[in-house]
C-alpha cells in the first residue's frame, strides 16, 4: 500500500533474509509490484472504497493507467470495489486482476 519492498540478500541486516519462501513470495508478487513502477498516489478525497470494508483498497496513477491494490480480504474470494466518477471520467476503461501466484491474468 504505497511501500516499495526491499530484495533479499546475503548479510542483510534490514531486510527478509534470501530463502525459498521469501523467494517465492517476491516471485508470486513480482507482477503486482511491477504494475506500482512509478505510482502515484490519486489525492481525491474518498476516491475508493470497498463495499462492506470487506478488505483494504488505495488507488495509484501508473505509467500504464490506474493500480489499485486490494488487501487483507481475508478469507474471501470476491470484494466489490467502488470508484468515484471524478477520478477515471467519463472514460471507458479495462479491469485486469493480477493475482498473486497466478500465471495468467484474468480480465473483466
Amino acid at each position: 500500500m504505497g511501500v516499495f519492498p526491499m530484495a533479499p540478500f546475503p548479510a542483510n541486516d534490514h531486510s527478509l533474509r534470501p530463502g525459498e519462501w521469501i523467494d517465492q513470495l517476491y516471485l508470486d508478487y513480482g507482477p503486482l509490484l511491477k504494475q506500482l513502477k512509478g505510482k502515484k498516489w490519486v489525492l481525491e478525497t474518498h476516491a475508493i472504497e470497498v463495499t462492506d470494508e470487506a478488505a483494504r483498497a488505495n488507488i495509484f496513477k501508473t505509467f500504464e493507467g490506474y493500480a489499485i491494490p486490494v488487501v487483507f480480504a481475508e478469507n474471501l474470494n470476491y470484494v466489490q470495489v467502488v470508484l468515484r466518477k471524478s477520478v477515471l471520467g467519463d472514460n471507458t476503461f479495462n479491469i485486469t486482476a493480477i493475482l498473486p501466484g497466478e500465471e495468467n491474468e484474468n480480465s473483466g
